[in-house]
């Protein structure tokens, strides 16, 4: 299983490379208060994107269950290379599908769709190193991931339309690579970035 993550996201970051030398490319630096990362978005048509950020941030394993599960569970992890902290800091990168709609109703209302402004739907795959950072006394897992579906909106504004501000939700599946524990986790993520290119 560790392989195979691995390995899709060594071929995605390889297609994000190759097809950002092809297609128009929007680079930006975005941060929140517990958040930071470099983002690539370019264009493989009118209304999609592939979305790829490289970061440093905030991770959470908590979900609605979660806590239940630590307590059934945690004896079950004494002896095992992986804990379950519940907060952490870590590297990151995060590669999103985005597909932007209602653009032809935002141009009729005069609204600004440059530097992929609007309303998307998509998909994301983010895979966490091992934690940098731990918040709580456990011991580190090793790398994770999140796969979900997410809705969300991206809009640019100032006078030179070069900051975004971008907010998305959704629900992912929240797994470590060795799956000692798989939950759903709802998602919630806003930032405000700087249009670099």
């Amino acid at each position: 299983m560790k392989k195979m993550i691995a390995i899709f996201s060594l071929l995605c970051l390889i297609t994000t490379i190759s097809l950002a030398q092809r297609k128009n490319l929007q680079l930006s630096f975005n941060l929140n208060p517990i958040d930071s990362y470099v983002a690539g978005e370019f264009n493989l048509s009118n209304n999609s994107t592939l979305y790829t950020a490289i970061g440093f941030g905030y991770g959470s394993i908590n979900s609605i269950y979660l806590n239940n599960y630590y307590d059934k569970s945690r004896h079950h992890t004494r002896n095992s290379d992986v804990a379950i902290p519940q907060i952490f800091f870590a590297p990151y990168i995060n590669i999103q599908y985005r597909n932007y709609y209602l653009n032809d109703k935002d141009i009729k209302k005069g609204k600004y769709t440059g530097n992929n402004s609007g309303m998307y739907a998509g998909a994301r795959f983010k895979t966490y190193t091992s934690p940098a950072i731990p918040t709580n006394d456990v011991r580190s897992i090793k790398q994770n991931y999140m796969l979900g579906l997410m809705i969300g909106s991206q809009r640019a504004f100032g006078a030179k339309r070069r900051f975004l501000f971008n907010i998305n939700s959704g629900i992912s599946t929240h797994a470590n690579y060795n799956l000692t524990f798989f939950v759903f986790k709802p998602m919630l993520h806003s930032s405000i970035g700087y249009v670099i290119k």
